[in-house]
């Protein structure tokens, strides 16, 4: 009898130690990922075509997050990160248990002008919708984008030039108008005079 009950406390005391070690495995799993594992499979990034996959990942290893398991993370400090990027207009973060990982998904903004000192360089900047301006960082595009020319030196009265959704909407406007009634593309809108602005359409 004696034997049996030392027999079944052994056994017990191995099933314990292995759940022991399962649970201890299963939580390293689970917790920390994001400050040693940014550029690993954990962590799936997409709809990413203006912002390089390198600058997301950056912002993730940037990012100061408790050191926990992650189906029980708050993203919220990671998604407005990213947000910071300028390309990106939101972000979505989903989390997995089993197995660990987390998948990032943006949602990035809409360029409608890309900006240059002439038509023979390469643009430096990019405008979005809302106003906001991409610079050079994320530029050449991966993907070419149907944006409209805009021909500009960056400076306005001696100072750099300032973009804002209100002024975006009126070289839209322009746009639309001169390519309505003229039913000719635009191709470029020339800025770089102050006090005097053109467009060029497509057959001239």
């Amino acid at each position: 009898l004696n034997h049996a009950i030392r027999f079944a406390q052994t056994k017990n005391g191995i099933v314990l130690t292995l759940l022991s070690v399962a649970f201890i495995f299963l939580y390293v799993m689970l917790a920390g990922l994001f400050e040693d594992n940014a550029d690993s499979e954990i962590i799936k990034i997409q709809g990413n075509t203006l912002t390089p996959e390198e600058k997301i990942r950056d912002m993730v290893r940037k990012t100061e997050l408790p050191y926990m398991q992650i189906y029980r993370l708050d993203t919220k400090p990671l998604e407005e990160n990213i947000k910071k990027l300028q390309p990106i207009k939101n972000v979505y973060i989903k989390r997995y248990w089993l197995p660990a990982r987390i998948i990032i998904a943006v949602e990035e903004r809409t360029p409608v002008f890309l900006l240059t000192p002439n038509l023979d360089t390469e643009p430096n900047s990019a405008l979005t919708a809302e106003g906001v301006l991409i610079n050079k960082d994320y530029l050449p595009f991966k993907i070419p984008q149907k944006a409209k020319i805009i021909l500009t030196y960056g400076v306005v009265n001696g100072h750099e030039e300032v973009w804002s959704k209100k002024k975006v909407d009126k070289l839209i406007e322009i746009t639309k108008a001169f390519e309505a009634y003229s039913g000719l593309e635009v191709k470029y809108i020339d800025l770089r005079n102050e006090k005097d602005s053109y467009v060029m359409l497509g057959e001239f």
